[in-house]
C-alpha cells in the first residue's frame, strides 16, 4: 500500500503554484494556444465548445479547487513560518491517470488501424472520461451510503456529507458504474457524430480491459477493494490507515488490548466470549483465558449504550474514523459482540487521545475480574488477506490478450466489445466471492454480483443480435469475395 507518492510544495521559491499562481499561468497560455489552433483548422464548433468547458472547467480546479486540498507535508517545516502545506499525490490517482492515458493511445492507435479519425478518440474520450467517473462515484456513493456517508450526514450535516462523497482521491470508484456511466456518455456522442456503434465499441474494448487493469493497481496502492483473510504464500498486511486494516478492527478480526472477542451461541443472552488472546500479551499475563464470557468493559454493560460507544469511537480517533469511514455499527457482528468492540476501541482511543497506555478492566459472567494496561492494543499490521486488487489487474491483463488475439477471428463488427461483456463479468463474479469489502445484500450476492448477472444476460441479447443481424467485418466481406471467384 502507498496511498501518497509525493508531496507537491505550495510555493517554488516564493512564487505560489496553485491558486492563481504559476500553474494558473501556464493553464492560461496552454489554453489560448489549444483554443486558437483548434478554431484555425475546424472554425467554431461544437468540438471548440467542448473543449473550452473542458478547460474552464480544469481551470476552475487548479484556482479554486487546489488550493483547499493541500496539507501539511509529514516531517517538513520552515525554520520560520512552521509546517510546511504541500499537494499530496496519491497513488490511487496517479494510476487512475495513467490509465486513462494508456487506453487513449492504445484506442487511437487501433482507429488508425480500422481507417477511422484518432482525433476523435480524442474527443470520444472526453466523453467517455467524464460521465464514467461520475458514474463510478455516483455508484459507490449510493452502494455504501448507509455505511460511510448517511452517518456523516447525520452526524455533521449536508456539506460535510457531500464533501466526503466527493473525495475521490481517498477512493471509491466502482468499475460497474464507470462503466454505465462512461457507455452512457460514448453512445451520446457516438450518435451525435453518427460513427459506426459497433465498430467504435470493437476498437475502445481493449483500451477498457488495459484501463480496468493500471486501475486495480491503484486500488492495491489506495488499500480498497481488498479480499478476505487467507494464509497463502502472497497474502498481503495493510497497516491502520488502510481501509482493509479499519474492516477488520470493526469486524473483530483484530487483536484489541491483546484479545479478539466472537459469539457463543450456547449463551443464554448471546453474550461476547473471548475467543483469543495474543500470546505475551498484557491480557495473558492478566491471567485470560479464551472462553470467558464477558459482561462488562470498563464498568460498562456490553450489551448497553452502542449509540454512546460509537460516537466515543469517533469523536476519540479510531483509526479510519477521521475521516468518516468507520463502519462499526453497520458490521455483521451480533448486537453484543459488536457492543464489546467499540467499547474497547472507545478505551483505546480515550487512551491515544490522552498519550497515555490503554487501560482495561474486564469482568466476567464467571465471576472473575482481569485488568491490565497495554500499551501497544493495536497490532501494526492487518490480518493477511487475498491481494484482490492485483487478481483483478491480472485477470484484465489476461482479458485484454484474449480480445486482442479473438479480434482476427471475429466475423461481425461489436463481437470484440460482445467478448468483453461475456467475460469480464464472469470474472468479476467469481472474484467478489473472495473479496471482503462489500456485504451479500442481495440474496447473499454482492451488487457487483447482480449486475454482473445483469451484463451476462445483456451479453448474450448481444450475441445473438450480432448473429442474426450482425455486420460482416470488412475482413469477412473479403474472404467472402474470394471465395466467390
Amino acid at each position: 500500500m502507498w496511498q501518497t507518492l509525493v508531496y507537491i510544495p505550495e510555493k517554488l521559491g516564493e512564487i505560489p503554484l496553485f491558486g492563481f499562481g504559476l500553474l494558473a499561468a501556464i493553464w492560461l497560455l496552454f489554453s489560448l494556444a489549444l483554443l486558437t489552433l483548434q478554431i484555425r483548422r475546424d472554425g467554431w464548433s461544437a468540438d471548440v465548445a467542448g473543449t473550452l468547458v473542458t478547460l474552464v472547467v480544469l481551470g476552475a480546479l487548479i484556482c479554486f479547487v487546489l488550493p483547499n486540498v493541500m496539507v501539511e507535508i509529514p516531517d517538513a517545516r520552515a525554520a520560520e513560518r512552521g509546517p510546511v502545506r504541500g499537494l499530496p499525490i496519491r497513488g490511487y490517482g496517479t494510476m487512475l491517470l495513467a490509465a486513462v492515458a494508456a487506453a487513449l493511445v492504445l484506442a487511437m492507435r487501433r482507429a488508425r488501424q480500422r481507417g477511422l479519425d484518432p482525433s476523435m478518440i480524442i474527443n470520444l474520450a472526453f466523453w467517455l472520461i467524464l460521465p464514467g467517473i461520475l458514474g463510478a462515484r455516483l455508484f459507490h456513493v449510493i452502494e455504501y451510503w448507509p455505511v460511510h456517508y448517511g452517518p456523516v450526514l447525520q452526524r455533521e450535516g449536508f456539506m460535510a456529507a457531500m464533501a466526503a462523497a466527493m473525495n475521490i482521491s481517498a477512493g471509491g470508484l466502482v468499475v460497474y458504474g464507470s462503466l454505465i456511466g462512461g457507455m452512457l456518455g460514448g453512445m451520446v456522442f457516438i450518435a451525435k457524430n453518427r460513427l459506426p456503434l459497433r465498430a467504435t465499441l470493437d476498437v475502445i474494448a481493449p483500451s477498457l480491459a488495459l484501463g480496468l487493469a493500471l486501475g486495480r493497481v491503484g486500488c492495491f496502492l489506495n488499500g480498497c477493494c481488498f479480499g478476505g483473510l487467507c494464509d497463502l504464500p502472497w497474502a498481503v498486511q495493510f497497516p491502520p490507515e488502510s481501509p482493509a486494516y479499519q474492516h477488520q478492527l470493526e469486524q473483530g478480526e483484530l487483536y484489541i488490548a491483546g484479545i479478539k472477542l466472537g459469539q457463543d451461541v450456547a449463551s443464554p443472552h448471546r453474550l461476547p466470549v473471548i475467543q483469543s488472546v495474543r500470546a505475551g500479551s498484557p491480557a495473558e499475563k492478566a491471567g485470560l483465558r479464551p472462553g470467558v464470557h464477558v459482561t462488562t468493559i470498563n464498568g460498562r454493560a456490553v450489551t448497553e449504550g452502542n449509540a454512546e460507544a460509537e460516537h466515543h469511537v469517533l469523536a476519540f480517533g479510531c483509526p479510519g474514523c477521521s475521516s468518516g469511514s468507520c463502519s462499526a455499527n453497520k458490521t455483521g457482528l451480533p448486537d453484543s459482540v459488536r457492543s464489546g468492540v467499540q467499547l474497547l476501541l472507545q478505551a483505546v482511543s480515550q487512551a491515544a487521545r490522552n498519550g497515555v497506555p490503554v487501560e482495561i478492566v474486564l469482568g466476567t459472567r464467571e465471576g472473575h475480574v482481569f485488568h491490565w494496561t497495554d500499551p501497544t492494543p493495536l497490532p501494526p499490521r492487518g490480518e493477511p488477506v487475498h491481494p484482490t486488487q492485483l487478481y483483478s489487474a491480472l485477470n484484465a491483463l489476461i482479458l485484454l490478450g484474449v480480445l486482442l488475439a479473438f479480434e482476427p477471428f471475429q466475423k461481425h463488427e461489436g463481437e470484440v466489445f460482445a467478448l468483453l461483456l461475456t467475460l469480464y463479468p464472469i470474472s468479476r463474479f467469481t472474484i467478489e466471492i473472495i473479496r471482503d469489502d462489500e456485504p451479500g445484500a442481495y440474496c447473499g450476492l454482492t451488487i457487483s454480483q447482480v449486475v454482473s448477472l445483469v451484463l451476462l444476460l445483456a451479453a448474450v441479447a448481444m450475441w445473438c443480435y450480432l448473429r442474426w443481424w450482425g455486420r460482416p467485418t470488412a475482413r469477412t466481406n473479403s474472404i467472402a469475395l474470394q471465395q466467390a471467384q
